[in-house]
């Protein structure tokens, strides 16, 4: 049973920027039986072998997926303090010498009733910018580089 674990940890699928995240592991050891949903955590013959899952307890992991499962809880696409990298538009006006892809400090992801969605917020020259999560890997990116590319490939195409 141990060598299935470390089997089923290791083909864990990776989130978009290629990490494994404690909801994506957790996900994939109930999708393949590993831990159930009923009073027992660990069915009793795998009770020694499992007692976290990336550092966590295995009810706290639990927890976690049953509240995302019920729509209880997001994943942000960053944190509060990462730097995010946004395109301005080709015909945006622009002093000489400026980068098109500017870096922007997150500083609140949220939700509010009049928006549709989750967003991170930035702030950048006294000038706020929202961000829907689904604006990433589109419009706005967790790397200088990923914006940059995405910039040559939008002009190229125009």
């Amino acid at each position: 049973m141990k060598d299935k674990l470390i089997e089923l940890l290791s083909s864990c699928p990776t989130d978009p920027e290629g990490n494994r995240n404690v909801a994506v592991i957790a996900q994939h050891l109930l999708d393949n039986g590993v831990v159930v949903f009923d009073n027992d955590v660990v069915s009793p013959e795998n009770r020694p072998l499992i007692q976290t899952v990336a550092g966590m307890p295995v009810n706290e992991v639990i927890d976690l997926v049953k509240a995302k499962q019920e729509g209880r809880i997001i994943v942000p696409p960053c944190k509060v303090g990462d730097t995010v990298y946004y395109n301005l538009g080709k015909n945006a006006s622009l002093p000489f010498g400026t980068r098109r892809t500017i870096a922007l400090p997150v500083g609140a992801i949220a939700s509010m009733k009049y928006k549709k969605d989750w967003f991170v917020r930035t702030e950048f020259g006294g000038a706020i910018g929202d961000f829907y999560f689904s604006d990433f890997g589109k419009t706005v990116f967790l790397t200088r580089e990923k914006a940059e590319k995405a910039l040559k490939e939008y002009e190229s195409d125009a």
